[in-house]
């Protein structure tokens, strides 16, 4: 009898045992399915109600292509989004591509406002300033007027970080179209010039700036309180650039650079060396010849 109890104990423990291990392994596969969703939605950086929106880098052929549609139609555009230092950013609602812009950082190419002022922005270069250029802003024209504000507000908080951030610029600047002086006036960027045609350019000198930038806002209820709004986060977004931005791959710059054959004919000869030499490694003969 006690042989027989010690056996049926001993059976009755195993068989606990190994109801135990079952949902010991049942609440690790949940917990492992949980952190791949997680590191899943870090892919992206999530904003909105409901998290509506994403954001991404755009470094795949079909984000590139996606942004590219929600900008106005330009046989001439410049190929500085192309260039490793550029940074495209891309708004999807769902599936949807609903807002973009690009961080430029000035180099051999220079930058695209480079086109309307470059008397402006060569002082600044002789000064041993490093500039930086937030561009190619679009977003869908169908946005509700909240959501629209929404979008632009992220992807202009996003290039910001990135350029103090991460290039470390002293100066960002823009292009932007007169009737929104007064969005950039609410990131303390004043027009560089008081005679324009067409886009008016602005500067914001960071290090001067940036402490009352960041506190213009401070203590204000709200969606005004911009400090809050750029402090939020700032260091996951950080991280995140880092991990997300990276060169094209060469058959992401040869097929946006067959999409874009007429912009490249259109560069003078400098410019188109130092699009070649950004990529010594790849072979862009095939559509560059």
């Amino acid at each position: 009898m006690p042989h027989t109890s010690v056996i049926r104990r001993r059976a009755s423990d195993s068989a606990t045992r190994r109801a135990r291990q079952g949902c010991a392994n049942r609440i690790t596969a949940v917990l492992a399915r949980l952190e791949r969703q997680i590191l899943a939605e870090r892919e992206f950086y999530l904003f909105g109600n409901c998290n509506q929106f994403r954001m991404e880098v755009a470094v795949s052929l079909e984000a590139r292509r996606d942004a590219s549609t929600l900008l106005p139609d330009s046989g001439d555009r410049q190929l500085h989004d192309f260039l490793p230092s550029a940074t495209v950013l891309l708004v999807r609602a769902g599936d949807r591509p609903v807002g973009t812009v690009t961080l430029f950082v000035d180099g051999p190419m220079g930058l695209p406002l480079d086109d309307s002022c470059r008397g402006l922005l060569d002082p600044m270069r002789c000064g041993a300033r490093r500039i930086a250029e937030i561009g190619m802003l679009g977003v869908a024209a169908d946005l509700a007027p909240a959501a629209t504000r929404c979008v632009v507000m992220h992807l202009v908080k996003v290039a910001w970080i990135c350029a103090r951030r991460l290039e470390e610029t002293s100066d960002v600047v823009a292009g932007i179209d007169p009737g929104h002086v007064g969005l950039a006036a609410r990131f303390l960027m004043v027009p560089m010039t008081e005679v324009w045609s067409g886009l008016l350019p602005v500067r914001l000198d960071a290090g001067e700036s940036e402490l009352a930038f960041l506190g213009r806002y401070a203590g204000l209820s709200g969606d005004r309180d911009l400090d809050l709004f750029m402090r939020r986060e700032e260091g996951w977004l950080i991280d995140w650039l880092k991990e997300r931005r990276r060169t094209l791959s060469e058959p992401v710059l040869l097929a946006l650079l067959r999409d874009r054959r007429v912009s490249f004919a259109a560069l003078d000869v400098e410019k188109r060396h130092a699009l070649e030499d950004a990529y010594l490694a790849y072979d862009l003969n095939e559509v560059l010849s």
